[in-house]
Formats: structure tokens, C-alpha cells, sequence
């Protein structure tokens, strides 16, 4: 969920980057180098990413990208998650966001059953959006599912690799973002369908802080991604979901109904060229370089897009 240098062994990475830099402002907007068309008559695209670095990235990716090919682009920063952005593309405030598939699928129909197949997972998508006069454009190879992960060391000790596993532990504190309260394939999905019965949640910032606090003992599981960098470390494991409440995540933009049909193939071909580019491999190495080395989205952005050639 690369060439040169972004196909680097993680491990290496890892190594080289655990001292960071000092963290900088991920709201800046870095501009393409080139612009690759004439300007495309239409709407502004209105972009906003959620509230974590992965999600940053890749709406820099995609913005800088349609710039370079001389589309109207606005990269709004981020406020939240999607209770923040759904809203927004359903008032028009905001016209396209990249989002992943099972988890937007779930969001928009909590009722939606989450499958581990990617094209399965994405065509219901496709079906839940059009009620809602959204559209979705092909999805990625590159993935992001959530996971319930735990310190390596406790699982051991507890005699945890499932799921199902935690059952059978005392005191089990889970650590997630606040959103994962009110969400079915969060919170409530561990308790209806795995029965579980956490001592506590703790609401904790989205992303470094999850695997921070499972390092102090704060919380023995915490809801996080399959991309993160730190699961790299060989310090923590992602708990096996045996009773199959996550689903598949594919990266996958989201826009309304009115901007694809304005836009048309125009908009739609360019999307799913820079899909069918970008790898799970790559959303790891984005968040090393920002949740590791403390680089700004918008430049890890350019960086990829300036290697690959598209700016």
C-alpha cells in the first residue's frame, strides 16, 4: 500500500531515518515544476485530504499531478477525517478526496459487508455512491487496510495472534483515533462481532502516537494501518482477523457526480493512469518520510512525482 530510491528495503530506511528531522507544516502546497497541457477549461477541482500524513500525501500526489496537466486545483488542508470531508463533497464545498475503498464504503453505508476481495469491495462502493450522487474512479493496487495492532512482546506474553485471541486476556485497553468509537469496522465491529469487552478506549492522535503508546503500555491493542511505517520495526504485529470484520482498503478517489460529469473522460483517464502507478510500496515509503524523517507531504509528494517523471 517504487523505482529508485522509494524501492529501498524498509528495514534500511528504518535505520537511517529513526532520527528525524524537525517536524514541519504538512498544509503547504508545493507547486509541479512543470506543466505538462494547455489549461483545461472547467471547474476549480476542490481537494481535501483527512487529518493523517498517508491521506496528505496522496491528495498532494493526485493535486500536484492535475496541475502538471493543467487542471484547476485547490488543496484545502486538512480538519478531520471523513465526518469532515463527506459532508463537504455533500454541500459542494469540496469536489474530489482520495479515500480507500472498504472503509468508504462502510462509511457511506454502515450496513455494507466488508469483503477482503478488492474488486468486489470497490464495485459495491460504486453502488453505495451513486445514491449519494458521488462517482468513484478506478481504484489503485495500492492498499491501506486497517489493523488491530499490539506490541510484539505482550501478544507473546498473552498468547494473542488473533482477534478472537484477546477474549481470553484481562485488561485490554484499546487505543484509536475518535472516530473509531462510532464505527462499525472500529470499536463497535470488535464488540458485536468478536464480543470483546475493552477495559478502556483512549482517543489518541492518528498515527506515531498509537505505536508510541503500545511501546509506554498505555494500550495493549491499537486500530491502525497496514502501511505504517513502524510495523516495520519487528517491535509490534498485526493481529490476524479471523472473523473478517476489516475489509479490503484499495486507494481509491471519490469525487461528485456533477465533477465527473462535467470533466468527463478528460479528468476521469488522467485519475486512473496515476492509480494504476502507485504501489503499496509506495504509501510505505511516503510515511516513512513524513512519520519518520518529519518531511512535509507536499514535498515527498514532488519527489515521487519528479522521479517518476510526471512533473
Amino acid at each position: 500500500m517504487t523505482t529508485t530510491r522509494w524501492r529501498a528495503p524498509l528495514a534500511l530506511a528504518l535505520a537511517f531515518t529513526l532520527v528525524g528531522a524537525a517536524c514541519g507544516d504538512d498544509s503547504d502546497t508545493a507547486e509541479p515544476s512543470v506543466t505538462t497541457t494547455e489549461a483545461i477549461e472547467g471547474s476549480t477541482i476542490q481537494m481535501a485530504p483527512q487529518d493523517f500524513s498517508e491521506s496528505k500525501t496522496l491528495t498532494e500526489v493526485y493535486g500536484q499531478y492535475l496541475k502538471a496537466k493543467g487542471f484547476d486545483v485547490e488543496i484545502q488542508p486538512a480538519s478531520g477525517f471523513r465526518d469532515q470531508v463527506y459532508p463537504g463533497l455533500d454541500a459542494g464545498d469540496i469536489g474530489l478526496i482520495i479515500d480507500y475503498t472498504g472503509s468508504a464504503g462502510r462509511f457511506v453505508d454502515p450496513e455494507a459487508t466488508p469483503s477482503p476481495d478488492s474488486t468486489e469491495t470497490y464495485d459495491a462502493l460504486v453502488v453505495i455512491l451513486e445514491s449519494e450522487e458521488l462517482a468513484a474512479y478506478d481504484y489503485s493496487e495500492a492498499e491501506d487496510a486497517n489493523a488491530l495492532v499490539a506490541l510484539k512482546s505482550w501478544a507473546e506474553e498473552n498468547d494473542v495472534t488473533t482477534i478472537s485471541d484477546l477474549a481470553g486476556v484481562d485488561d485490554v485497553r484499546l487505543g484509536a483515533a475518535e472516530v473509531c468509537r462510532t464505527r462499525a469496522d472500529c470499536l463497535l465491529g470488535y464488540q458485536d462481532l468478536y464480543g470483546l469487552d475493552f477495559s478502556d478506549f483512549v482517543a489518541l492522535e492518528y498515527g506515531p502516537p498509537l505505536t508510541e503508546a503500545l511501546s509506554a503500555g498505555e494500550v495493549q491493542v491499537a486500530q491502525y494501518q497496514t502501511t505504517a511505517p513502524q510495523l516495520a520495526s519487528g517491535l509490534f504485529i498485526e493481529l490476524e482477523d479471523d472473523l473478517g470484520l476489516l475489509s479490503a482498503d484499495n486507494v481509491v478517489p471519490v469525487l461528485r457526480q456533477d465533477l465527473a460529469d462535467e470533466y468527463g473522460a478528460t479528468l476521469a483517464d488522467v485519475m486512473n493512469e496515476l492509480s494504476a502507478l502507485i504501489t503499496t510500496d509506495d504509501l510505505i515509503a511516503w510515511n516513512v518520510s513524513t512519520d519518520i524523517d518529519k518531511d512535509e507531504s507536499a514535498d515527498v509528494a514532488t519527489a515521487w512525482l519528479t522521479e517518476k517523471g510526471l512533473l
